[in-house]
């Protein structure tokens, strides 16, 4: 959810809507991607209808997504300094609990952040929809519940 109140922020001051969600081949070689597993092939008619797009250079990725090379490679820069210090200080991405409950417990250091150097670099366009955080928040408001109540969570 932070995600999508993070893009529609930034909206209200530059055009944000679209926005891309950059990543690099480590991240396709170790986690899911709308459902498909890691390192698998992803479906050719993703490339062709223009949700998933690949380039072997930020400057070309870019190029295909229409942002400005200079500026891609700026931002990318910039995170990978983040993930260097462990701290993310564009969205503080870590900080929160959630975030690392949804986070790689076997990357380290930081379980929420990882570089953007290894290519083929890919990016799909991100659209803020509604629902997303739905289900986490039955979830956790069913756990808060139980104990709320004194029943462990755990049967025994």
């Amino acid at each position: 959810m932070a995600y999508y109140q993070n893009i529609l922020k930034r909206n209200k001051v530059v055009p944000a809507i679209p926005s891309g969600a950059i990543f690099d081949s480590q991240y396709m070689a170790k986690y899911m991607l709308a459902g498909t597993m890691p390192a698998s092939s992803k479906p050719q008619r993703w490339y062709d209808e223009g949700y998933l797009k690949k380039a072997e250079s930020l400057a070309e990725l870019a190029r295909l997504i229409g942002a400005q090379p200079p500026v891609l490679e700026a931002t990318v820069a910039r995170f990978n300094g983040f993930v260097v210090n462990n701290r993310d200080e564009d969205f503080q991405r870590g900080v929160r609990a959630y975030d690392n409950w949804l986070g790689d417990p076997l990357h380290s250091p930081s379980m929420t952040l990882g570089s953007i150097d290894k290519p083929p670099f890919h990016a799909i366009t991100v659209v803020p929809g509604a629902g997303c955080s739905i289900g986490p928040g039955f979830t956790f408001g069913y756990i808060a519940a139980k104990h709320a109540i004194g029943h462990s969570q755990v049967k025994r």
